[in-house]
């Protein structure tokens, strides 16, 4: 979880620095580009969704929300102030929490783009616009690849993998890269990935439009 808050802050840091849209296309493989649409070829994006849960994640904020709430205990009893049992007790809620917001997740695909959302917490937990998508596919997505089991924040890439298999891998306007593993199989990580393309697709249709 210290990572994962290291990897966090690294990210708002750095991880927001532009670059021109060409010079980002350079990276994305050319089949899993978002190509323009408009005209006749616009139609309703449909709505895709899928659950996803981590065991791993859900043991961690079980443990970190433990671990904190001790530590807070023991502040007291050794008489070291009620402040600073507060700020423990605050930042073992606030990691817990951030650890079991990931642990059960919604991931839901529209017009606007990809939305990830906690189906233990009434949180929206990441957004990406339709129009931030440069390119998305489906990719086999193996943990070590990716930085490990559960939530991965690191420099240039972001990833949700519960114990690796097919998943959506999302080309950013940052630079960044979203992965996303789907366990609900080969055939319903391409059915979204399909959708996330067209809604892309359309919105880039409407910037570059005349």
């Amino acid at each position: 979880m210290v990572a994962l808050l290291a990897g966090w802050a690294g990210h708002r840091l750095h991880g927001r620095r532009s670059r021109p849209r060409a010079q980002l296309l350079e990276r994305v493989p050319e089949r899993a580009r978002v190509q323009a649409v408009r005209g006749r070829a616009v139609a309703p994006v449909e709505e895709w969704a899928t659950d996803v849960s981590s065991g791993t994640l859900r043991a961690q904020g079980l443990g970190l929300l433990g671990v904190f709430v001790v530590t807070a205990a023991v502040v007291l009893l050794m008489g070291e102030g009620v402040v600073l049992a507060l700020g423990v007790l605050v930042f073992g809620l606030v990691a817990g929490g951030l650890a079991l917001a990931w642990s059960r997740v919604r991931v839901v695909v529209d017009a606007d783009g990809l939305l990830i959302g906690s189906r233990v917490l009434p949180v929206r937990l990441l957004r990406v616009p339709a129009e931030d998508v440069l390119g998305v596919e489906v990719q086999d997505l193996d943990p070590m690849a990716w930085g490990g089991i559960g939530l991965r924040p690191l420099p240039d890439r972001t990833s949700y993998v519960v114990d690796g298999g097919p998943g959506l891998v999302v080309w950013r306007a940052d630079g960044r890269r979203l992965a996303v593993q789907v366990t609900e199989g080969d055939g319903a990580a391409r059915a979204g990935a399909r959708a996330l393309s067209r809604a892309a697709g359309q919105r880039l249709g409407e910037l570059t439009g005349s």
